[in-house]
């Protein structure tokens, strides 16, 4: 085993010997009620947990539980405790796999995953973004020498124009910052997930690394599962020589310096954000950020935000509880004179009928973007669209 696999091996270890049995954290669990597994056996299911932690044999059952995790952090919330449950079971999975199929079988689902993924991600960033922007961008992290770095992550940059959004209102900012991502500073999830170690460590162990390599005294994600691994998988592990947090969490703390760059002649607007917990305050900052903004009301409806950390992933084993949750945000938008086109931030343009809501009048938007047209800020590198504009 190397050395990061031993200390993997240490928290996972820690967490068990705290660990009393009590099943909480399955209780709460949102997938073991999903697949239909009995609450019952939650003491049942932490003791099979517990025991694979500890050099046995994964059950049957406990596997069932462990593939139907989709990040939700809904055990960690609940464990009187207070263990990490989201990061043992992720370490634990990886056990439970390592010990059941070969370990080519997961490099080569690893590897496919990710081909597929940065594809479609090289083709989209390079049809919408200038080479030098891009360049900018896929530069070795470890060249940096800004005090800031923005870590993009890979996916985000499909949709440039969100990058480019936080991009502008870090300039509004003054700040000394840097900005990297791409492909070759992947985060290895996939790699992690299918229990593939060995290059875990040369993609997202080594990226972690190369940011300690650069002049950054703070690094600021975006990407959720990016979020999620470095902070349960890398900064838990060995606490880094800077600070990690999400963008919406820095820019909530630097408040006041933003709210005196925003233009006081704001349209109207009413914001819902379709919400997910499981990452951190970044759901609580970003309420902040767009409650600051001129003449916008945040619109406050009941959700299911327990259910995963983000759209898509983990949670897109569960297609049907997924679009169950966006059908009853779409129900509740529509009940308070509000539209929903998909997940993120919408809003309602200013002027339009309450009662006759047409689909045109309405835009999918995301915080980022409202943000920066509220500071004043435009990139003219990248044609941004009716998406990021919300004006």
């Amino acid at each position: 085993m190397s050395a990061y696999a031993d200390r993997l091996e240490v928290l996972a270890a820690e967490a068990a010997d705290r660990c009393t049995g009590c099943g909480k954290c399955f209780e709460v669990c949102p997938t073991a009620r999903e697949i239909g597994m009995d609450v019952a056996g939650a003491k049942d299911r932490v003791g099979e947990l517990l025991a694979l932690t500890r050099g046995a044999a994964p059950a049957e059952t406990l596997q069932k539980w462990l593939n139907a995790c989709d990040g939700s952090a809904r055990c960690s919330a609940a464990c009187p405790e207070e263990i990490n449950v989201r990061q043992w079971v992720t370490i634990a999975k990886m056990k439970a796999l390592e010990a059941t199929r070969p370990r080519s079988e997961g490099a080569t689902n690893a590897a496919n995953r990710f081909r597929h993924m940065a594809q479609s991600v090289r083709l989209l960033a390079s049809m919408q973004l200038p080479s030098d922007t891009l360049q900018r961008i896929l530069a070795p992290a470890e060249q940096r020498t800004a005090d800031v770095l923005f870590y993009t992550g890979c996916n985000v940059l499909r949709t440039p124009h969100i990058v480019l959004n936080v991009m502008d209102i870090l300039d509004a900012l003054e700040l000394d910052f840097d900005v990297v991502g791409g492909t070759a500073h992947c985060c290895g999830v996939y790699q992690f997930q299918e229990a593939d170690l060995p290059t875990y460590e040369r993609m997202g162990h080594r990226t972690f690394q190369r940011f300690g390599q650069s002049g950054a005294s703070k690094v600021l994600t975006w990407c959720p599962t990016c979020t999620k691994n470095f902070d349960e998988l890398e900064k838990d592990v060995e606490p880094p020589a800077f600070d990690l947090g999400h963008v919406s969490e820095f820019l909530a703390s630097n408040l006041e310096t933003l709210k005196a760059r925003f233009r006081p002649d704001q349209p109207k607007r009413r914001v819902v954000i379709h919400e997910h917990l499981g990452i951190g305050a970044t759901l609580q900052s970003i309420g902040t950020l767009l409650k600051a903004v001129p003449n916008l009301e945040l619109v406050e409806l009941p959700q299911d935000s327990g259910f995963s950390y983000a759209c898509g992933g983990q949670a897109a084993k569960f297609k049907d509880r997924e679009a169950a949750i966006h059908r009853a945000l779409h129900h509740a938008g529509v009940a308070r004179g509000l539209y929903r086109l998909g997940a993120g931030v919408f809003r309602r343009r200013a002027g339009d009928s309450r009662t006759a809501i047409s689909r045109a009048a309405w835009h999918r938007c995301g915080g980022a973007a409202i943000v920066s047209t509220a500071v004043r800020r435009r990139r003219d590198d990248v044609s941004t669209g009716p998406v990021s504009r919300c004006t």
